[in-house]
């Protein structure tokens, strides 16, 4: 990636700025670094010029740079047992935002909130690299029971997948708050084996420096992957609402995020298609990609519905955001 990234050259400007209308972005070039790279990795068992998903791309290319940066840091260094029992929280048990306290009992790791509230907490085992500094982020689920204790989870993320299927969900704020909506269960099995009715809630624990949102288009229903069209809203700025965020990180949830990359889905079926993206760049010009076309674009353009501003192609729809915090 290193290598590759370096043969990108640097643009030459004129003494009034950048020449918007007579841009030259030079030749296309392949990653032939990162192909080699790819072919060594299990998940990448295929060969250059397949068509394979964008958010699954993605996902294989960060988890490959994250075990390769692992691995190295690994062989220099060795973090301590607790470390991957408490996650975020430091040795004296008390949590890194200083807003709640982890205590050990029989049962294992209990939190301390406010009010001397106290729940079970259990965090999904995650190793730190630079690639989690910059894009991973944690999700807070807390499953509620009449007669028993409040049970947390941390877990990691690299990508916030949106479920966009409910009608309600019409804009990104829309997919977000959906995301923490309190889900009642009514055949929750409990600890002592008694079906009963519980409350899962889902909040927003920590967010990256780079937040990158997937938006569920492709659903298995009917036997098969199928394709959701519908337009989902978004804008350029992004704020995180305070109702968004656990309790417990309310206080630091005044976070703003500014888009920098789209890319979108084209096809009338989750089989097949094409991807196209749109990028901003340094100097805050946009510019839109299909494969070695490159052509500029305005900022408005990137947030128009999609049947207003592709009236010729309907079914290219919005899949990956990328938000840059500011």
């Amino acid at each position: 990636m290193i290598i590759f990234l370096n043969e990108f050259r640097e643009e030459a400007s004129t003494e009034r700025g950048y020449d918007y209308d007579h841009q030259d972005f030079g030749e296309s070039f392949l990653p032939e670094y990162v192909y080699n790279a790819l072919r060594g990795l299990k998940q990448f068992d295929s060969k250059r010029g397949r068509q394979e998903d964008a958010q699954e791309f993605m996902h294989f290319l960060l988890d490959g740079l994250h075990e390769e940066l692992v691995s190295v840091q690994k062989a220099k260094t060795s973090k301590h047992a607790t470390d991957d029992i408490v996650g975020d929280y430091r040795d004296d048990g008390a949590s890194a935002n200083g807003r709640g306290i982890l205590v050990e009992d029989e049962d294992g790791w209990m939190e301390v909130g406010p009010k001397n509230k106290t729940s079970a907490m259990r965090t999904t085992k995650s190793v730190e690299s630079p690639i989690s500094k910059i894009f991973g982020g944690q999700i807070r689920s807390v499953l509620k029971c009449s007669g028993y204790k409040d049970s947390a989870v941390l877990e990691p993320f690299q990508w916030l997948p949106l479920d966009i299927q409910p009608q309600t969900v019409r804009t990104l704020d829309d997919a977000l708050q959906n995301l923490t909506l309190p889900e009642v269960m009514s055949d929750y099995l409990s600890p002592k084996g008694v079906l009963v009715e519980a409350t899962k809630q889902v909040h927003l624990e920590t967010l990256p420096p780079v937040l990158i949102v997937h938006f569920k288009r492709f659903t298995f229903d009917v036997g098969e992957v199928q394709k959701a069209h519908k337009h989902v809203g978004y804008s350029i700025e992004l704020s995180i609402l305070p109702e968004w965020i656990a309790p417990t990180r309310r206080s630091e949830a005044k976070l703003k995020y500014k888009l920098f990359g789209v890319v979108y889905h084209h096809g009338k079926t989750a089989t097949g298609g094409h991807y196209t993206c749109d990028i901003r760049r340094q100097n805050n010009q946009w510019l839109h990609v299909d494969d070695t076309v490159i052509v500029p674009i305005a900022e408005e353009d990137v947030t128009r519905p999609e049947h207003e501003r592709f009236a010729y192609n309907a079914d290219r729809v919005a899949y990956l955001l990328f938000y840059m915090r500011v």
